[in-house]
């Protein structure tokens, strides 16, 4: 089964602000103790010859100053590897790259303001730092090198100097590191809209799109990659209430999120994308002026317990409260009236039950059922099987009379076999030697016959 999305330009541009504009999370670190660690981070730049790095930030502190300068995220030791942006004063932000050597280049902009999502970037293309406030340069200086140590972390929310943290006040959202350095219509495009995710040299991206904003968020203690490369560890928030959690993100626009369902077994068409599996999905569709609307499509698959229970002839499916119908493997044909979660065979033969929901179906294995028919035959208390059979046949001769004559011909009525009871509880029938087909059971102190099937 092939589902098929398409998501044409035009399409994402009618939906308007539904599609096109989405409220999203953040967090809200409060200047004592929160931050996120994302160990080892500088491996994703380590040895690259440009570098950027990019987010949405709320300050809140209204007079950072040593020691209690607020760190907005990046990479620090102070010796061989820096690239980070702080907030130096109430209007300025502090850049820094330092390289493998430990020279160290620094940009410090102005124009940052309380209380306001702003975006902030800072680019390095292997002869010049530059910040951006909003898409506008901000600020630059010559720089060169790399950095080459690869075990630093990756702070958001702080960063470390000789000891003292620098602990943000205020919310962070959006989060990138890049191993390449942005241009401005790159930067214009994050601005206005959204990271594709699948971006080449996205080294970490942070979506902040998780929790409750305000709510309980004691168990979210993971910042999620979506570039699937590394996840942050929170530490230090509290995780209920206006702060120190998640909280109410900034407004992106040309991004949503779409939900829908893949079945079992079945692929789905997601713009270039062929998918298989639940999961969270990206895709760009190009838009006028050169950028990208970003969808997220949240695929998820129902779960179908397929295991069924067998006693005798009644087969129960172990998935409750669904739809279901019973089919005969052989024919592949639906039994009729078999639509309920127990079902009894009437006929010996191999069954199988479809459960379904929503759209969705799965089906089990197929059981084998053998004995129907074989409590008795014509009313007496005889037990047969397994029916079919291969090797033997057992039957239960407890209840028949002493010196019953039993005898098995086959379908033209040739004699197979022909023995007397001889007061035995159980009679094994060495069927090794017959050949494959119909046979008949005859019991002389009994009316009829039974049909035997060897395989």
């Amino acid at each position: 089964m092939k589902k098929t999305l398409l998501i044409s330009s035009l399409f994402l541009i009618s939906l308007g602000t539904v599609a096109n504009a989405q409220s999203e999370n953040a967090l809200f670190f409060d200047n004592i103790d929160d931050q996120v660690v994302v160990a080892s981070g500088s491996s994703a730049i380590a040895g690259s010859t440009a570098m950027s790095l990019t987010m949405w930030v709320n300050p809140q502190n209204p007079f950072p100053a040593f020691p209690d300068f607020d760190g907005f995220a990046g990479i620090r030791n102070n010796a061989d590897a820096d690239f980070y942006m702080l907030h130096l004063n109430t209007t300025e932000v502090e850049a820094r790259f330092r390289n493998s050597t430990g020279v160290n280049y620094d940009v410090v902009a102005s124009g940052i303001t309380l209380n306001t999502w702003q975006h902030l970037e800072m680019t390095y293309e292997g002869t010049t730092l530059t910040v951006y406030l909003n898409g506008v340069v901000a600020g630059s200086t010559p720089a060169t090198g790399t950095i080459a140590n690869s075990f630093e972390d990756f702070l958001v929310g702080n960063l470390l100097y000789q000891g003292t943290n620098f602990w943000f006040n205020g919310q962070l959202d959006e989060v990138s590191l890049w191993s390449k350095s942005l241009t401005p219509a790159e930067i214009n495009c994050m601005i206005n809209g959204a990271i594709d995710p699948t971006s080449p040299n996205l080294e970490l991206y942070y979506r902040f799109n998780q929790g409750v904003a305000g709510g309980t968020n004691t168990t979210v203690t993971t910042l999620t990659d979506v570039s699937g490369n590394i996840n942050g560890t929170l530490s230090g928030f509290g995780l209920a209430g206006a702060t120190s959690n998640w909280v109410a993100g900034v407004t992106t626009a040309n991004s949503t999120t779409i939900a829908d369902v893949i079945c079992p077994g079945s692929t789905y068409i997601f713009g270039t994308q062929t998918l298989t599996a639940p999961g969270n999905y990206f895709e760009a569709f190009p838009l006028a002026g050169g950028c990208d609307s970003i969808v997220q499509l949240v695929l998820t698959a129902p779960v179908i317990n397929t295991a069924i229970s067998q006693s005798g002839p009644v087969l129960t499916a172990q998935q409750a409260g669904l739809n279901y119908q019973w089919i005969n493997c052989t024919t592949l044909l639906p039994v009729a009236g078999a639509t309920q979660q127990q079902f009894t065979a009437t006929v010996n033969g191999q069954y199988a039950v479809v459960i379904s929901v929503g759209s969705c179906s799965d089906t089990s294995f197929c059981a084998n059922v053998t004995n129907v028919g074989l409590t008795d035959i014509n009313g007496s208390a005889v037990q047969v099987g397994p029916n079919p059979f291969t090797d033997q046949v057992t039957i239960d001769a407890g209840t028949l009379a002493v010196d019953a004559i039993i005898s098995v011909t086959d379908i033209s009525g040739r004699m197979i076999t022909q023995f007397t009871n001889k007061n035995r509880n159980r009679i094994v029938i060495d069927t090794k030697q017959w050949n494959k087909g119909i046979y008949l059971l005859r019991i002389s102190d009994t009316s009829g016959y039974l049909k035997l099937v060897k395989m």
